[in-house]
């Protein structure tokens, strides 16, 4: 299944939610800071702006 980017729109938050939720964040074999990349390369626009300044540490 393919993720659509998540600019931050709210009518976009649940579809980026679900697809995500069951495709990332529920597989078990990614460590934490997988899953955060993952979150990351799928952020745009106004998402994307609000964690650039966060990083994960192992």
């Amino acid at each position: 299944m393919e993720i659509k980017k998540f600019s931050g729109e709210y009518h976009d938050w649940q579809r980026f939610h679900d697809e995500f939720e069951t495709t990332i964040n529920s597989n078990s074999n990614l460590s934490p800071i997988e899953k955060f990349n993952y979150l990351r390369s799928l952020l745009s626009g106004n998402a994307e702006t609000a964690i650039r300044g966060l990083t994960l540490n192992a």
